[in-house]
């Protein structure tokens, strides 16, 4: 997402978190879908795709290296930071992939 992108992003979630404290209500709203919609821009940079898919990669394999585990960790310290409403399908893969790797060893 370019900067402009990122600053018009804040700005919205930042009006929608003061229309939720004056009214005391919360509301649901998709921000990727307001991004999306608005801007026509995604919402997911290229990094965080990148990261995703070497995360896939390497949970997906049989057998791992030691480098490939601890290349898993972090890349599993950052992807748990992706807060839920900016990439709801992105994070609730994630998270099952995530389960999916812990159960099998």
């Amino acid at each position: 997402m370019s900067s402009g992108y990122a600053a018009i992003f804040d700005i919205i979630n930042d009006l929608i978190i003061r229309m939720e404290a004056r009214s005391g209500l919360r509301t649901e709203f998709d921000m990727e879908g307001i991004v999306k919609g608005y801007f026509e821009a995604d919402i997911l940079s290229e990094e965080l795709r990148k990261k995703f898919e070497r995360y896939k990669e390497l949970v997906s394999k049989g057998e791992l290296s030691d480098e490939e585990y601890e290349e898993i960790d972090q890349l599993e310290y950052y992807l748990d930071e992706i807060p839920d409403y900016l990439a709801q399908e992105l994070t609730a893969e994630y998270n099952r992939l995530k389960l999916e790797f812990s159960n099998k060893g």
